[in-house]
């Protein structure tokens, strides 16, 4: 970690986006926990990643624990993230 440089939505999505691609929930829900620790605000796309992820892992009540959460963060869901969570 570059302390010069700060950390962005951006390449945690990657992360968060390439874990769930492979269905790997565990590292996926590692990244979005650096989000918070670092103070970097997740966006829409952070929990449609996430969620997508559970739904790769054979897990809905995780994703709609996350849904829950995006909602609570005030982060207004959309289709697609509606979507990640019956897939």
């Amino acid at each position: 970690e570059n302390k010069n440089v700060p950390l962005s939505s951006y390449p945690l999505n990657a992360l968060i986006n390439g874990y769930s691609q492979s269905g790997d929930l565990r590292k996926a829900a590692y990244w979005l926990g650096v989000f918070f620790q670092k103070g970097v605000a997740p966006t829409k796309e952070t929990y449609t990643s996430i969620m997508h992820a559970c739904a790769r892992a054979g897990n809905p009540i995780k994703a709609q624990g996350y849904l829950d959460e995006m909602k609570q963060l005030g982060i207004r869901p959309d289709a697609v993230a509606y979507t990640s969570v019956i897939e």
